[in-house]
């Protein structure tokens, strides 16, 4: 049964995407020298307003990366998601005016995944194409492992693995040939401490680990002490 729902979707999905993209693939990405770095994220990187400072990865990783010569600016928000705040129009406007190199999607909250699967899929198919469409490398983050027996372990654990899913259909029939997901999982389980009590949300020392993992990947350098 969940196969055929799969292949429902995925032909309803290739369906819409002749008429979105009009049967056009993605340039070959141009550089893997990134110099213009995006982050389209919701709180995973922005933080959550309720803690002490706000913990957010931008102040932690933009001074690394512009000590590499990279540039960096982060799209979405706190409480963002794709649908509601149209991250696809926020991703065009950059993506014409900046031209970056490099284009990294997270988002992490599965949203209401079961009432706007083909919605949700295609607005993926849309990101992966226009993140994809001037030969900018894209990466996507497949959204982590929630911590068992927390708030937002209750709330979503259950909708993460079809988030997922669909996060990878939509990008695969957007921009197929931008194949990379990056699994932050191992560097969280290897930063203890790094969450707050929600089991979703990283404090300071949280979000410098994501951003060591981050710079590591972006410059192939290890980062500066």
């Amino acid at each position: 049964m969940r196969s055929m729902k799969r292949h429902r979707l995925a032909v309803g999905l290739a369906a819409v995407l002749l008429v979105l993209v009009t049967g056009c693939q993605p340039p070959p990405v141009r550089t893997i020298d990134y110099r213009r770095v995006v982050i389209l994220s919701d709180s995973l990187f922005w933080g959550f307003g309720l803690i002490p400072g706000n913990p957010q990865l931008q102040p932690i990783l933009q001074p690394m990366l512009t000590g590499a010569g990279v540039e960096l600016r982060m799209l979405g928000g706190s409480a963002a998601t794709p649908l509601e705040q149209n991250w696809t129009a926020q991703l065009r406007a950059v993506v014409a005016n900046w031209n970056p190199d490099l284009i990294i999607l997270a988002s992490t909250i599965p949203v209401a995944v079961n009432d706007n699967r083909r919605l949700l899929a295609v607005e993926w198919a849309k990101l992966g194409f226009t993140a994809a469409s001037r030969g900018a490398d894209v990466w996507r983050i497949s959204p982590p492992a929630l911590v068992p027996g927390t708030l937002y372990d209750a709330q979503y654990s259950q909708d993460l693995p079809g988030l997922r899913s669909l996060q990878d259909l939509g990008v695969k029939y957007g921009a197929p040939n931008r194949p990379v997901v990056l699994d932050l999982q191992p560097t969280i389980d290897a930063c203890p401490g790094g969450r707050i009590s929600d089991g979703l949300h990283f404090n300071e020392t949280g979000q410098r680990c994501l951003a060591n993992d981050l710079f590591r990947r972006i410059t192939r350098r290890e980062p500066p002490r």
